[in-house]
């Protein structure tokens, strides 16, 4: 059947409203951030549905227009965005090389904890283009994410051209996982993936708690889902059932001590700037390293007082600062001899760097966790 046989009725001024829907962090227990989603006839006329109304974009050469639209509407409302909370929205790869959608996107000044969500409905003709399209956007803040991972036209090349700072799992791979050991080991290799190219796991479509828990003891970090709420209003909150799978990432004898707690603000500067490292370096003795950060404010890896003299950048273990102490431990074990004891980044839930970790301070931490077990289990008197 013929998109025209099934075209439905001319979108009108007024139709186009977007909703959103809960992003939580699966390990943390709290909303992280929303995705904006674009639905049409809710206020006039019938409803359409969205996968129909840019199917008959497409056809018609409207689907930038479309997706213009959608942003400048979504962006309106992101002042409004609760504390703390990343706003993804999604748009078509071929959409990002009109030059009014970038616009549109760049008029909002800084980018920073906007994540653009690229979707799949059509194979990607030029990864050169699309890279170029994405600069201006990624330096202005912004991240992106590569939709339905594992469906449509995501493949080991899409992945690698992009670089995104998010693979959003396709619900085809979550329904129930917790029964099915196949999905279990993907998304297990996934997460290897994800952790070596510095990206976040995202599931896409959790419906079931079994489902949310499953994902947890994988490691997986964010998560959203009728589970945790369905598309709404600025901005919904995640209701009771996803709320106990939530509170149960919580110990009630309190909350477990992460990298928050062991961060220091490292001096960072930018890839473009190495020749000013010995400088900055020599100039402050109590200074060791400083930290290299891509135009996404993505760190690279930290250079030292030799690395300066020759403009090397050092690889480093790169985690979030919601790990704890003792998770860091064991990644850092996992490294190559020389790199284990490196001072490790840390970035947010986005990934943008907020400062670093030196392994004495993840030693004292385990020490002292040591200690209170110790204390715990010897009987008094």
């Amino acid at each position: 059947m013929s998109i025209a046989e099934t075209e439905p009725p001319p979108i009108r001024r007024g139709d186009l409203r977007v909703v959103f829907q809960p992003i939580v962090d699966l390990q943390a227990g709290h909303i992280s951030g929303y995705e904006a989603l674009a639905r049409f006839g809710g206020r006039s006329g019938c409803p359409i549905r969205p996968d129909r109304a840019f199917a008959v974009a497409r056809a018609e050469g409207r689907s930038a227009a479309l997706d213009t639209e959608v942003v400048r509407e979504v962006m309106a409302l992101r002042s409004q965005l609760p504390p703390g909370c990343f706003l993804s929205l999604n748009v078509e790869p071929d959409s990002l090389g009109d030059r009014g959608l970038r616009q549109a996107l760049l008029s909002f000044g800084r980018l920073d904890g906007v994540v653009i969500e690229l979707t799949e409905h059509v194979p990607v003709e030029s990864y050169a283009d699309l890279y170029s399209h994405l600069s201006p956007l990624r330096g202005a803040g912004a991240v992106v994410a590569l939709d339905d991972t594992g469906a449509g036209y995501a493949g080991l090349h899409h992945l690698l051209a992009i670089r995104p700072s998010i693979l959003k799992l396709d619900r085809s791979l979550i329904e129930n996982i917790d029964r099915d050991e196949a999905k279990v080991a993907l998304v297990e290799l996934l997460s290897v993936l994800a952790g070596r190219i510095d990206a976040w796991l995202l599931a896409e479509g959790v419906e079931r708690a079994a489902e949310a828990i499953a994902l947890r003891r994988l490691g997986v970090p964010l998560a959203q889902g009728w589970l945790f709420g369905r598309p709404g209003q600025p901005w919904p909150n995640v209701p009771a059932g996803g709320r106990r799978v939530l509170d149960s990432a919580r110990p009630e004898t309190g909350p477990v001590r992460t990298l928050r707690d062991l961060i220091s603000p490292t001096p960072a500067i930018g890839d473009t700037c190495l020749a000013q490292a010995a400088r900055l370096l020599g100039a402050d003795d109590n200074l060791d390293v400083l930290v290299v950060l891509d135009p996404d404010r993505r760190a690279r890896g930290f250079i030292d007082r030799e690395g300066a003299l020759v403009g090397v950048v050092q690889t480093a273990l790169h985690v979030n600062l919601a790990t704890s102490p003792v998770e860091l431990a064991q990644k850092m074990l996992t490294r190559p001899p020389g790199e284990c004891f490196r001072h490790v980044l840390c970035h947010d839930d986005v990934g943008r760097y907020v400062g670093t970790v030196a392994p004495e301070r993840v030693l004292a931490e385990l020490a002292r966790i040591a200690a209170a077990q110790v204390s715990a289990r010897t009987p008094e008197g």
